[in-house]
């Protein structure tokens, strides 16, 4: 006999999905996971100079493109029980009431980098408007109420066993329309495309919007079944099934500074064209071909060299080739 069943929604995100009658699998199908917010709304929040001075226009134009380049992603961040506000329990209903707050930082605000985020690094990261601010806590943001049946026999298990495991899985994207007016205090609303309350224990889902058609990601640390030993779900599963276009060209161009050394170093102009073959595993670069004028040249060795300490994003295809150029000069 089941111990809890979610059994009503009373209110729902207006316009969740991003693309009509798709599922949250569907959605976050190309979403990407991640834990850094300060990657992903930083370049949103970061204050750069309005000035004309070099360190002003640098600042601005790689926000600009960064801030271009995350608006096109999807993605998708879990978070544990600070969503989730639970009432006291209905010893009449049996229920639990339970209140979803559309945050990802919900009783205080994230810290980010103090010395790239001056004067303020401090923000609050939601799916919803505030409606205002409390105490300095965004207030207002709940996205719905609901109960969990629990059965009185199994109430103390259930508080140990089950409700600390409960975790909401958001998928949003960026937008640079949605930062915060000054008088709500510093931060960002994502625009939201869905969202899913599950068990991590288990993986069981008791609430989705878009509707879910799969469990949630499985991670049995520190749960009561997992033993002495943790278990843990293949997180490979949920990695995209090759790197995006945006993703390689992150890497190569974090590279430039490497190539541009070889060049310093021989003195030869032109154009190093390779061939760079990722794992997907392990994100390792495994093979580098060097084609056309530097090809069995020190230059071309050097810039191999370079591309060949590389890291990319892992993924769950076995292998990706792709090709890229160098303009050494």
């Amino acid at each position: 006999m089941r111990t809890f069943i979610p059994i009503a929604l009373f209110l729902l995100l207006p316009g969740l999905a991003f693309a009509q009658g798709k599922t949250f699998e569907d959605l976050a199908k190309t979403a990407k996971p991640t834990s850094d917010m300060e990657k992903v709304v930083g370049p949103f929040l970061q204050q750069c100079g309005a000035g004309n001075e070099l360190p002003d226009l640098h600042c601005r134009a790689i926000r600009q493109y960064m801030q271009h380049r995350i608006a096109t992603q999807v993605f998708t961040t879990t978070v544990g029980g600070g969503a989730l506000l639970f009432d006291n329990y209905d010893s009449v209903k049996f229920v639990y009431p339970v209140t979803l707050n559309g945050c990802l930082t919900c009783s205080k605000p994230i810290e980010f980098d103090p010395v790239l985020f001056a004067p303020n690094n401090k923000f609050f990261i939601t799916t919803k408007q505030p409606a205002k601010l409390e105490g300095n806590v965004p207030k207002g943001i709940d996205l719905g109420k609901f109960e969990i049946s629990v059965d009185p026999r199994e109430l103390g298990k259930w508080t140990k066993g089950v409700q600390p495991f409960l975790q909401v899985q958001f998928l949003y994207r960026v937008m640079a329309d949605k930062v915060w007016d000054a008088k709500l205090g510093a931060g960002i609303t994502l625009h939201t495309g869905g969202y899913r309350v599950f068990n991590r224990c288990t993986g069981e889902v008791l609430f989705s919007s878009p509707p879910s058609s799969a469990p949630g990601p499985v991670d049995k640390r520190g749960c009561p079944d997992a033993g002495d030993k943790p278990v843990v779900e293949d997180p490979s599963k949920s990695l995209p099934e090759k790197l995006a276009p945006s993703q390689i060209l992150e890497v190569m161009k974090g590279l430039r500074d490497k190539a541009d050394a070889c060049y310093q170093q021989y003195q030869i102009p032109g154009v190093a064209e390779v061939s760079v073959t990722v794992t997907g595993k392990t994100g390792e670069v495994s093979a580098v071909k060097l084609r056309g004028a530097f090809a069995d040249t020190p230059t071309g060795k050097c810039v191999s060299d370079a591309i060949t300490t590389a890291k990319f994003p892992m993924f769950r295809n076995e292998s990706l080739t792709f090709s890229y150029k160098y303009d050494l000069k």
